[in-house]
């Protein structure tokens, strides 16, 4: 399973609840405490673009980037 950081294991909604994103495996990534404050802090783009992991992940888990709106979009 993919993880960032070290302890205190958070499950991240990349897209929020508040979005209606789901509970499925595909829109769930288990990041530390300090990466999931992070991440709200500066958003998923810039986030993927700061950790090549956490970019690696979306797009194994069938997330898209689109350049013109700056959004990662589930297929």
């Amino acid at each position: 399973m993919y993880y960032l950081g070290a302890h205190n294991t958070d499950m991240h909604h990349v897209k929020s609840r508040g979005a209606f994103g789901s509970n499925d495996i595909w829109n769930l990534c288990p990041l530390s405490r300090r990466y999931h404050t992070e991440i709200h802090k500066l958003g998923t783009s810039t986030f993927a673009k700061k950790y090549p992991q956490f970019e690696k992940w979306l797009l194994d888990n069938g997330w898209v980037y689109n350049e013109q709106l700056n959004k990662w979009r589930h297929e």
